[in-house]
């Protein structure tokens, strides 16, 4: 989960390169989603959303909660140097 995106050219490489100010990378051993927030899975799931719009205030809740845990991480891997080259 990532938060505060920065894409960026990288060389030799097809596409942009997209780092976070705050990287949670829970691998495949982190939490089951529709455990941790139901409303949230169901409305990702359920209608396939790739963005989160028009959000219930539980679904909302659920997502602030989710953020709040990836805001005292680090960035992800490569932000350091990202910025050192900006």
């Amino acid at each position: 989960m990532g938060i505060g995106p920065h894409k960026l050219r990288a060389a030799g490489k097809r596409g942009l390169e997209v780092t976070f100010d705050h990287f949670l990378d829970y691998g495949t051993n982190g939490p089951d989603f529709r455990k941790t927030a139901p409303e949230l899975a169901e409305y990702m799931y359920g209608k396939n959303a790739r963005n989160l719009l028009n959000l219930t205030s539980r679904e909302y809740a659920e997502a602030e909660s989710l953020l709040d845990a990836a805001m005292d991480t680090h960035p992800s891997p490569g932000r350091d140097e990202a910025i050192k080259e900006g």
